[in-house]
């Protein structure tokens, strides 16, 4: 990513457009299995997440991969067998982490994560989210969808992965928000394999499971 350099990998910087589309959607089989333990740690936003969380299943659904979550407060939920289902987790926060902090662009998630230590935690901030979705009036939860998406992205792929465009672009704009509303903002079909290739059965259990 341009700009100067950040303590911790896998930041996404977002600038939106105005919008009002909706997203187009299609359903695609699931062939590999994820779980995803949410702590929502931020003020109001338990409908929006929701719903986006419901949108980031779509999209991975998109390349073959099914994936379930659960609060990590609900005492019911029960989570998968960890040897058999790689699993990951998701942290809401109402502001950026302090170290990442940017007066001069909004900061909207992070995924801290290294070569030689992959990560199991996925950072999202609401409150940049939810002014940039009010500032652009671009719905908050096609914004925070994509927002989780990129970050569970950069826990799926080698460290600091960012492409020149589509979901894991670093930097997005008009383009890639216009790309997100017609629910064409997604994997490349390299990351889509190497995504794949992390959450296959013979390897997940290593490179994966936290």
């Amino acid at each position: 990513m341009a700009g100067r350099p950040l303590l911790i990998s896998g930041v996404l910087a977002l600038t939106l457009f105005t919008t009002n589309a909706r997203l187009l959607a299609g359903p695609v089989l699931s062939e590999r299995s994820l779980f995803i333990t949410v702590r929502n740690s931020s003020r109001g936003t338990a409908g929006a997440l929701k719903h986006a969380l419901d949108e980031v299943v779509r999209m991975f659904r998109g390349i073959g991969i099914s994936v379930e979550w659960a609060d990590h407060k609900d005492g019911d939920a029960e989570e998968p067998d960890s040897a058999r289902v790689p699993s990951l987790n998701l942290t809401v926060l109402d502001r950026e982490l302090r170290e990442l902090r940017d007066p001069t662009r909004a900061v909207l998630g992070a995924a801290p994560t290294s070569a030689k230590e992959p990560g199991h935690l996925a950072y999202v901030f609401y409150e940049s989210v939810e002014r940039m979705s009010e500032a652009y009036a671009v719905d908050v939860v096609l914004v925070l969808a994509h927002v989780i998406a990129h970050e569970l992205g950069h826990l799926l792929l080698p460290a600091g992965h960012h492409s020149p465009s589509g979901l894991m672009h670093g930097h997005w704009g008009a383009r890639d928000l216009r790309a997100a509303v017609w629910g064409m903002q997604n994997f490349s079909a390299e990351e889509t394999n190497l995504i794949r290739a992390a959450l296959a059965p013979s390897t997940s259990s290593a490179s994966v499971r936290r």
